[in-house]
Order: C-alpha cells, then structure tokens, then sequence
C-alpha cells in the first residue's frame, strides 16, 4: 500500500511538471503578430528587437510602429531632442534612422526594417524625454509603412532570443565599465540614468561606436575616407 501510495505521488508531481513545461513552451513560443495599443507595458515578447537597439511592434502589415530600446536611453540620459525624418521619408533596415541628444552628446541608431515613415509622434519635439519615461508605448517614435517586412523581420530578434541578447549586451556593457562600476550601477545591479554624463566625449564615442552599428559603420566609412584622400 504504501508503495503504491509512492508510485502514485510521483506520478502526480511527473503530470504537474509536465503541464507547467507545457505552459513555459506556449509562452516562448512566437505569438501572433500583436496589435499596437497605447497602453501595452514594456514587455520584451510583444515586439521585435534590431540589434541597433531600435524595436517595432507591428499591428498590420501595413503599419508598423518602432521605438527606442531602454538601454539606448538609459544610456545617453534625460534627453534635450529626438531627431526623426519627416513623414514621407523613405528608410532602409541598417542605415541611420533617428538621432537622440542629450547636451554635446548624441546617439544615432538605425532603422530596425525598410519603409515610408507614415506619421511620427509630434510630441517627441516638445517633449523628447517621453523616451526616457516611456520607451516602449508613448515614447514611440513613428509608424513605418514596411517594404519588406515578412523578409527583414527574419533579421530582428523576438521572444526568448531577444531576451537573452539583451542580458548579453548588459553583461558586456558591466564588463566595459569595470572598474567604475559603482558610477553606473544602482542598487539591485540596474544601470543609472544619465550614464553619458559620466564619460568623456571620447569615452562616449567609444561606448557607442562598439554597442551601435550606426557610429560603428560611419566611422570606418570617415576612415576609408581619409585613406583614400590620403
């Protein structure tokens, strides 16, 4: 009796883990492609992410809208302005997209996928710091008109992927900084806002031209530049 009573426990315990595995795999699984609405919290499975730090949500194929990551704007801090292409303007996927500013200092990131800008958020010109408080829903930055989505999303990352690349990333960010941790850092091991205040302007070039393709690629273009004029 008592040995059945075993058997019969452990089974029990095999079906539960069994069906809490079922759930975590429907979790992480992709989602349907989920519509954009002003009050979706930051929630990493909702969008897809370029590794430029930009990211979309995409409510149709016809509409897609894109926003700036948290760590971009933890990064420069507080912002003094946001720089978008007019409505109109066409973008392709990897070329420089918008352009945040904070002081002397300023950060370009590229397009996450190729389109016409359909509308941006006016409110960014009087109120660049809605990045800052709200990156991911009213601190959007504009709605594109995709050329090629279902071909170039295959390039950005969602879900599981996504999440580990951006610990990745904070994980080589703490290394960057290391010894000077405690200038970055808060309690609980997130980073502080205003991070660029605390570099110096070649400090910062450096930090930005290793974490964002954009900085990256125009300065080995300005260098094949000087090479060739040379």
């Amino acid at each position: 009796m008592v040995v059945l009573l075993a058997i019969l426990t452990i089974s029990i315990l095999v079906i539960i883990d069994w069906i809490r595995l079922t759930k975590r795999r429907a979790i992480l699984t992709d989602q349907p492609i989920p519509t954009f609405r002003g009050d979706l919290q930051s929630r990493v499975f909702d969008r897809y992410f370029h590794p430029g730090h930009c990211w979309i949500m995409v409510g149709n194929k016809e509409a897609v809208t894109a926003g700036v990551d948290d760590l971009a704007q933890r990064l420069i801090g507080q912002l003094d302005a946001v720089e978008i292409p007019p409505a109109g303007s066409f973008i392709k996927q990897g070329a420089p997209f918008i352009t945040l500013r904070r002081g002397r200092k300023s950060l370009t990131q590229v397009a996450p996928l190729t389109g016409t800008i359909e509308r941006i958020n006016e409110k960014l010109a009087s109120s660049p710091r809605l990045v800052n408080h709200s990156p991911y829903d009213q601190g959007w930055v504009a709605v594109i008109k995709p050329a090629n989505l279902r071909l170039e999303v295959r390039n950005l990352l969602k879900g599981l992927v996504a999440e580990r690349w951006e610990e990745a990333v904070r994980m080589q960010l703490l290394r960057w900084f290391t010894p000077s941790l405690g200038t970055v850092l808060q309690d609980g091991g997130k980073f502080v806002d205003n991070i660029s205040d605390s570099l110096s302007d070649e400090e910062w070039i450096r930090l930005t031209q290793e974490f964002f393709p954009s900085v990256r690629n125009n300065a080995h273009s300005n260098e094949s530049d000087k090479g060739v004029l040379s």
